[in-house]
């Protein structure tokens, strides 16, 4: 059996560190996510973290309802697991595997929260954009338009459009 490369604690540590940063975009964005959409992605250069989102609202600033997450994955806990990149992703950069296998996937409009540029780069190079917001955009991938933010847009305010212009 071949050694991981890392051991459990420091993938335990990694997790922790990313999901906090997942987890305070997650809940900014969460408060006023768009009618319809229930599924968020914070992808990064290192991790991704995917939540589904039901939620009631509870007045203008109020969130009642619950966020389960339903996917979790990062450099470190691919490389203690043993992984092995698909051909086609080797030698490049790990965001690019998960943001081709997130856009692979997903077939139902969502929204994604970028945390670093080379994954920006890689989601804008991959998709088109079909419409600019003030902050965000609407980004159409082989299977489905999705709302596109940058943490540091997410963190200035938040545009957001209904489904209903989504899906147009």
């Amino acid at each position: 059996m071949v050694k991981p490369r890392i051991t459990k604690s420091e993938v335990d540590d990694a997790m922790t560190r990313y999901r906090e940063e997942s987890d305070t975009l997650m809940t900014i964005v969460r408060t006023g996510l768009p009618e319809g959409l229930s599924r968020l992605l914070v992808v990064d250069e290192k991790f991704a973290f995917g939540y589904r989102i039901s939620k009631v609202a509870r007045g203008e600033e109020a969130f009642a309802g619950r966020t389960d997450e339903f996917l979790y994955m990062c450099e470190e806990l691919f490389d203690y697991g043993g992984g092995r990149l698909p051909s086609e992703h080797r030698g490049r950069p790990f965001c690019e595997f998960l943001v081709d296998t997130i856009l692979g996937i997903e077939k139902k409009p969502f929204v994604m929260v970028s945390t670093d540029q080379k994954t920006t780069d890689h989601v804008t190079g991959v998709t088109k954009e079909e419409r600019k917001l003030k902050h965000g955009r609407v980004l159409k991938s082989e299977h489905t338009r999705f709302l596109f933010y940058t943490a540091n847009e997410v963190t200035a305010g938040l545009s957001y459009v209904s489904l209903e212009l989504i899906l147009r």
